[in-house]
């Protein structure tokens, strides 16, 4: 006999709808998609005959259910309906969710009773609610625009467990706040931390010329990370290093191998990116200067 609880079924499938994008067979995706919704339909079921719970988590679930359109249409007066209920029992998460549909632009948003919500989590320790608190000083939405409040924030995110966050921070000081210095403490800290993000973060500090922290070294050893893995980042970093090799800077003249990382951003980068354009413009100048 199934003892498997209704939030753990939730659970399951949320887990379940993950593992779905990364199967590859297309018909098999449509197969197992067939039956993922039967079994959505099913939970959605014993969401709505637990409704009457005392269990905020379970409110938390339904809202989530109905924002899915997990059996049932996608109807948002319910989403948000079971959503306000859990968030006044002190579900974050849902004061979070609540939040992300009130933060529209007028006349069908209320950023600042989205403002509210998130500061409610955020004082109750949620680290999404410290997140979108600081997206929302970052912005001006809902309250008045303050970098420096929006970095204290995002601090205390990366201090509740949200590791990502320390980019959000680096971000701050590097375009809003103009303090490269700290902005590469927390870039370096996020790439120790295994954030790869924050490596074409590093090589933007270190490759302009005109800071103090310009480092053509630092640049092309963090440019070649970014090559080296996958992203969208990645035909930037190619076009790059493809310079860097031509000019000599940060490493070895090389010719040869610039004009090799141009090939590859033109096999790479989708046909209409300036990245692909420039790269196909270059390419036959740099081999004339090889004649």
């Amino acid at each position: 006999m199934n003892s498997e609880t209704t939030l753990a079924a939730y659970q399951r499938a949320c887990r379940r709808y993950l593992e779905l994008q990364a199967v590859e067979d297309v018909h098999e995706r449509i197969r197992q998609r067939r039956e993922y919704q039967i079994e959505c339909e099913a939970i959605f079921a014993r969401l709505r005959a637990d409704a009457d719970s005392s269990d905020p988590a379970v409110w938390f679930a339904l809202g989530d259910a109905y924002s899915r359109g997990w059996g049932t249409k996608d109807e948002e007066e319910q989403t948000r309906a079971w959503f306000r209920k859990a968030a006044d029992a002190g579900h974050t998460r849902a004061m979070v969710r609540l939040g992300n549909l009130f933060n529209r632009p007028a006349p069908d948003g209320a950023p600042t009773e989205a403002v509210s919500l998130f500061r409610r989590a955020a004082q109750l320790g949620d680290a999404r609610g410290m997140v979108y608190l600081g997206f929302a000083y970052r912005e001006g939405i809902g309250v008045v625009c303050d970098y420096e409040e929006a970095v204290n924030w995002f601090i205390k995110a990366v201090e509740a467990g949200d590791g990502h966050s320390m980019i959000h921070v680096g971000r701050m000081y590097a375009l809003q706040l103009r303090a490269p210095e700290e902005a590469l403490k927390w870039f370096l800290r996020a790439a120790e931390a295994g954030y790869k993000e924050s490596y074409v973060l590093l090589a933007l500090l270190y490759e302009n010329r005109k800071s103090t922290l310009y480092d053509a070294v630092q640049a092309v050893h963090w440019y070649r990370r970014v090559a080296e893995g996958s992203g969208g980042s990645k035909d930037r970093a190619m076009l790059a290093l493809a310079h860097f090799c031509r000019n000599g800077e940060g490493t070895a003249h090389d010719p040869v191998e610039a004009k090799a990382w141009l090939h590859k951003v033109i096999e790479s980068a989708p046909p209409k990116s300036a990245f692909h354009r420039e790269a196909r413009a270059l390419l036959p100048k740099w081999e004339t200067e090889m004649l």
